[in-house]
């Protein structure tokens, strides 16, 4: 008590209130009050710094996380545009448009499938318009040709969202078009991509405005001519407004084009701004920039604020440049989340209650042991204050040694707090890791799922809620089954059963259902979850919605079956991934015969090794080309069998790696074609090459024929005035025969121009070739075999039986020739339905003539020469060259057609085709005609513009005893008519004439004399044929054919004068 006294006698007189009352206080009480307050102290600073390491631990994390998002965004878009390319090249080898084109180059008229390119255009347009009708992403799809300004042929598009075909009248030019130029300038096989922008008409920007991508492909004609483009736009809308509403809850996100300007901004009036004469580009509201293609990290924005910043790049269509720019306020990512902060509050309060707890009991205990203490010394003297003085206890019980006996439990106590600040810091270290963990997951896009391994859902992340529709109230607790269909419930047992076997499964792709019942896409990564001694307590599953992307690919698929072409696709080793049912088709093969295999496979053996050289030189540098065209190149069907085929090739970059899409067409159909087009082509060129010879042999024989009747006319008369010992005469003779023999050669030419006057007659030509089996005997050497076979029921013919006859003699006479030590001459007639009409004839019903021998052949290079006339493989003396194509003429002009097969040594077969005629065969004989030289007293007007000729006339009519009057024209003639008309009897007229024709001669002297008789002259073909040219009027007067004798003219002239011969005049 003396101590206490002590004190207190030290303290100052006047003590404050406060001073006053905590002296009064006990001192337990003062102890637990101050053990309180450090605690609570103690809980809140280690609250305030938990919260501010956590925001700075966020900022990081957050800034890589929108860096994550916006490669996803990057990829979203990607695989949105991409797969427009593929499309673009399946379609533009569609069999609509490849028939579009041949049309065009046809003249309108597809030469392989015998459609206008008008069809074409129409079932192009309803292939087209389907395409749209699956595929919401393409705003149009058109056909541009490159004529008339770049007009459209082809168009479909959306109205308000819906597919239409537009109207021919609302067809636009777009050949002043940037798209349209830059698509001419490039290549077969190439793609152009435009730049984004807003789609235009009429060359205003649509309202409401439509962000597009123009995607484009050059399209040629078969002949290599430009035609004009293939073009896809894109609607890029749908993906602007996938993007919007993926923005990240603390940002928001950008899109800018390859210069910078805004193409998406949470401010609409920056979106686009280019295409109204102003900028707005990423770099004015984040000065800080250096490049676009990648950058993250923090950055000040153009008012100085500090922002976190993700950019991206990517290329839309594998060809435009663009990136994504995420961007969120400093504040925004520092900030905790709600759950986050809650969770710390609440672990602060906890721990504080905590701490003021032990504090009360330790400070209860420390009172009473302080109690103890006190009340010890207050009963020491202060002698006994000397501890060293203390005699040891003799029975435990003195204070002093109790005061001492309290050292080892203060010692515990020390113990006990530092262990009990150990455990405080090492659970604050367990709340920040566990809050990390936490905004991760609470942060994270994919849905992250945790489960027991009897499927009892654990956890369920906010991107779960989003995904499945479930909250997290509502999802935690139950099973896994909720989002599991009934068809998948074994993949949901598999899986578990591959975790409790501390098996991951990685990328599982399976379908899952929402909430409300919707079924989606899915891949799943699932891992065990593990407990503190290792054991396998249950799984974390982490899931990516990939519906969007299994659509596109099913799009993709679809396409792909629906391609006209075959279409295959090989990774980067050259393994086939995948194939279409047409291309099945193509090579005979199943599709599971070829997925896996080397596209060395469809390739012939010879070829295999130097195309993997070539594949890998592709795979090095790749790009889009086309393969075989202008070149023949050849693929192996599974029987062995080889055919051409052009292949387009479109390398395309994926998460796997390169791939490689071609497009097999078979082109065999194609082939056939051109080579019928060609053998065509050649024969047309052949017949326009005979058709010239022709009318310049016409031309010849018309003038030889006028000098050959001036001779022959000469001739006769001299002939007449002899008498029969005149010695003069067989010379004159002589003459005579020379002069029918030019005649013959004249004919021939004719007859090879096809203007031989010709009399057609209703034939069978099995009686014909008997009846000629005589003359061929006569005239083939004994030591050569002649055979004629003919069918029975032969089918007549329509053609002049003498040059018939004439063309087999000429066919026997080189057979002749070609067998000099004899051998086989066969004659062999039958019937035959052929599918090709000849010279213009459309009948299909032929009787097939095929002359054969076994004489020494025909060189493969003179087959296509040996109708041109003049030409002889015959020493010279031997042949003039016009017999075979004179009996191509004889031929053509009775609407066949004559063809060659021989091969050296092997003899030669010439094959004519005449065709059946419906014509009733003519029982009427024409009378001979009277040799006699009939004369007259009337007078006749001649009209000749040839001087000899009309000499030569005048004389032999003269001698008849007519009178003439002479016209060098049809206008001389004519006026001539007008002034003596009355007085003269008959006019006597050449066809072809300046000034004014025969024919139009004949019409005047019809109208204005018609009684007056009129009689044709001609060197040049009967009227029959002129007839068949054109001119009918020449078929109502009678024509004699130059070279003429004198008695035949007036026999002729004495006929019609008498009325039995001249329809012109009735």
């Amino acid at each position: 008590m003396g101590i206490a006294l002590d004190a207190d006698a030290a303290q100052p007189p006047r003590v404050s209130l406060f001073r006053a009352a905590v002296e009064r206080l006990p001192l337990s009480t003062l102890l637990i009050v101050s053990m309180i307050g450090l605690v609570i102290a103690t809980s809140l600073g280690v609250a305030f710094l938990t919260l501010h390491n956590l925001d700075a631990a966020l900022v990081p994390f957050r800034v890589q996380l929108m860096a994550q998002q916006a490669h996803a965004r990057v990829e979203d878009v990607a695989n949105y545009t991409g797969t427009a390319r593929a499309d673009l090249l399946v379609l533009s080898e569609g069999s609509s448009l490849t028939g579009l084109l041949r049309a065009s180059a046809g003249g309108g008229t597809d030469p392989i499938d015998k459609v206008s390119s008008t069809v074409w255009q129409e079932r192009l347009a309803k292939r087209l318009f389907r395409e749209i009708e699956l595929k919401p992403a393409y705003y149009q799809i058109r056909v541009i040709s490159a004529a008339d300004g770049g007009r459209e042929l082809v168009r479909v598009d959306r109205d308000n969202g819906v597919p239409r075909l537009v109207a021919e009248q609302s067809l636009q030019r777009k050949g002043d078009t940037d798209y349209f130029r830059k698509t001419m300038s490039i290549g077969r096989g190439e793609i152009y991509v435009s730049p984004v922008d807003l789609n235009k008409e009429y060359g205003r920007i649509e309202m409401p405005v439509v962000p597009v991508v123009r995607i484009a492909t050059p399209l040629f004609l078969p002949d290599g001519q430009r035609f004009g483009i293939f073009i896809i736009n894109l609607d890029l809308r749908p993906i602007f407004d996938s993007l919007k509403s993926r923005a990240p809850a603390y940002g928001d996100i950008r899109l800018v084009n390859g210069d910078g300007d805004y193409l998406l901004h949470p401010d609409d009036l920056k979106s686009f701004r280019f295409e109204y004469g102003g900028r707005s580009r990423a770099k004015d509201d984040l000065p800080e920039l250096s490049s676009l293609p990648t950058e993250t990290g923090l950055q000040r924005d153009h008012d100085g604020r500090l922002v976190g910043v993700a950019v991206v790049s990517g290329r839309i269509a594998d060809a435009v440049d663009f990136s994504v720019v995420e961007v969120a306020p400093y504040q925004a990512l520092a900030a905790a989340p709600a759950p986050l902060r809650d969770a710390t509050l609440v672990a602060g309060s906890l721990a504080a209650l905590a701490s003021i707890g032990m504090a009360l009991l330790v400070a209860r205990a420390l009172s009473r042991r302080i109690r103890y203490v006190v009340e010890s010394v207050d009963g020491l003297t202060s002698e006994q204050l000397n501890v060293g003085a203390l005699p040891p206890p003799s029975d435990g019980g003195s204070s002093l040694y109790r005061l001492l006996r309290i050292k080892q439990p203060v010692e515990e106590l020390r113990d006990e707090l530092v262990r009990r600040r150990r455990a405080e810091l090492l659970m604050r270290q367990y709340l920040e890791k566990h809050s990390l963990y936490s905004a991760v997951v609470q942060s994270a896009t994919d849905a992250i799922v945790t489960k027991t391994l009897d499927g009892k859902i654990t956890g369920w992340n906010y991107a779960a809620e989003k995904l499945f529709g479930y909250s997290a109230e509502e999802a935690v607790g139950q099973s896994i089954e909720i989002i599991v269909p009934p068809d998948r419930l074994s993949d949901v047992q598999h899986i578990l059963g591959r975790i409790a076997q501390s098996e991951t499964v990685d990328h599982y792709e399976t379908v899952r259902k929402t909430k409300d019942g919707r079924l989606i896409d899915v891949s799943l990564s699932v891992s065990p979850v593990k407990s503190a001694d290792g054991e396998i307590i249950g799984a974390a599953k982490i899931a990516r919605d990939i519906s969007e992307r299994k659509f596109v690919e099913r799009k993709f698929e679809l396409a792909v079956e629906a391609s006209p072409g075959g279409v295959l696709m090989i990774n980067g080793a050259g393994v086939i991934i995948l194939v279409n049912k047409e291309l099945e088709r193509q090579f005979g093969y199943e599709r599971t015969e070829l997925i896996g295999r080397s596209v060395e496979t469809l390739l012939p053996a010879s070829g295999r090794e130097a195309h993997a050289s070539v594949r890998k030189a592709f795979l090095n540098a790749p790009a889009v080309r086309s393969m075989g065209a202008g070149r023949e190149l050849f693929a192996r069907r599974k029987d062995g069998t080889e055919f051409p085929v052009e292949i387009g090739l479109n390398p395309i970059q994926s998460r796997d790696g390169l791939i490689v899409l071609a497009s097999v067409v078979d082109i065999s159909p194609r082939r056939q074609a051109e080579r019928a087009i060609e053998a065509q082509k050649e024969q047309l060129q052949h017949a326009q090459k005979m058709e010239a010879v022709g009318l310049m042999a016409g031309g010849v024989a018309h003038d030889f024929n006028n000098l050959l009747l001036v001779m022959l006319v000469y001739a006769e008369m001299l002939r007449a005035d002899c008498d029969a010992l005149d010695p003069k005469l067989p010379e004159i003779l002589e003459i005579v025969k020379s002069i029918d023999r030019a005649q013959l050669l004249t004919g021939q030419l004719l007859a090879f121009s096809r203007k031989q006057p010709s009399e057609p007659n209703v034939l069978n030509l099995g009686d014909v070739v008997s009846g000629f089996h005589s003359m061929l005997r006569r005239t083939l050497p004994a030591d050569i075999e002649i055979v004629t076979i003919a069918a029975d029921d032969l089918w007549p013919v329509l053609i002049d039986k003498g040059q018939l006859e004439q063309v087999l003699m000429n066919l026997a006479v080189n057979a002749r020739d070609a067998m000099p030590t004899g051998g086989r001459f066969a004659i062999e007639i039958t019937n035959k339905q052929d599918g090709a009409p000849v010279s213009g004839n459309l009948v299909c019903e032929f009787v097939e003539v095929r002359v054969s021998d076994s004489g020494s052949g025909i060189a493969p290079e003179l087959i296509e020469k040996i109708f041109d006339p003049f030409f002889t493989t015959k020493e010279r003396g031997r042949g003039t060259g016009l017999g075979l194509s004179t009996c191509y003429g004889i031929i053509a002009q009775a609407g066949g057609r004559l063809t060659v097969e021989s091969e050296l040594g092997k003899g030669a077969t010439f094959c004519i085709l005449l065709p059946r005629t419906e014509r009733l065969a003519s029982t009427a004989a024409s009378a001979p005609k009277d040799a006699e030289q009939f004369g007259g007293t009337e007078t006749i007007l001649v009209v000749e513009d040839d001087q000899a000729v009309m000499r030569a006339t005048t004389a032999a009519l003269r001698r008849g005893g007519y009178s003439i009057l002479t016209a060098a024209n049809g206008d001389e003639a004519r006026r001539l008519l007008q002034q003596q008309g009355d007085g003269i009897d008959l006019v006597l007229s050449d066809v072809v004439m300046p000034q004014l024709s025969g024919p139009e001669l004949a019409e005047f002297v019809r109208g204005s004399y018609p009684g007056l008789p009129l009689i044709f002259m001609t060197g040049y073909s009967d009227y029959p044929v002129i007839t068949e040219s054109g001119d009918h009027r020449i078929a109502h007067h009678r024509a004699i054919m130059k070279p003429f004798r004198p008695n035949e003219l007036l026999a002729t002239i004495r006929e019609v004068l008498n009325g039995h011969d001249d329809p012109g005049c009735s």
